[in-house]
């Protein structure tokens, strides 16, 4: 019976798919814990930092000194989003009672991927999620979600090559 050898480029992919394999397993591991809000009020050693708590609009209302300075997760049907009447852009989460959400940079509007999904979820009358930390004056937006798309305003991407396109697409 004849020894299998490996040759050097062989070794070079499997370290290399070893590698990426452990960067995925350690990327999985970085996303937060979600913690509903009702076990939250009930365990505060189950809120501690690094958690992210989920509510509704109203439950965010009803306990938001609480919450803040937390991580929450919040969904919502969108009302408005725009500039006016404040220095920056902003959205508006619920519906009688809404919450302002904004990003802390200062942006008149925010980057081009963050407003078509506004404008798609505007268009369909559906549901927008908001994952940021709650404020004095509302949550500070780090992710914006919408079914499977994921946005962080706060990062304008690169405009492609020729006007209104991004990356060159």
């Amino acid at each position: 019976m004849r020894a299998v050898s490996c040759k050097g480029w062989q070794m070079v992919w499997v370290a290399l798919c070893v590698s990426i394999c452990a960067a995925c397993a350690a990327c999985a591991a970085l996303e937060p814990r979600r913690v509903p809000l009702a076990t939250c009020l009930d365990n505060a050693s189950a809120c501690r930092e690094g958690v992210l708590v989920t509510a509704t609009v109203p439950e965010l209302r009803t306990h938001w000194e609480a919450l803040r300075g937390r991580l929450v997760e919040v969904s919502g049907p969108l009302g408005y989003f725009g500039q006016r009447g404040y220095w920056t852009w902003y959205l508006m989460l619920g519906g009688s009672t809404p919450i302002r959400c904004y990003t802390h940079h200062y942006r008149i509007e925010p980057g081009w991927d963050a407003q078509n999904l506004l404008y798609r979820v505007r268009a369909a009358g559906g549901q927008v999620t908001v994952v940021g930390v709650v404020r004095r004056d509302g949550i500070d937006i780090e992710l914006l979600e919408s079914g499977t798309e994921i946005v962080q305003p706060s990062y304008v991407p690169p405009r492609g090559w020729w006007p209104g396109h991004g990356w060159g697409l």
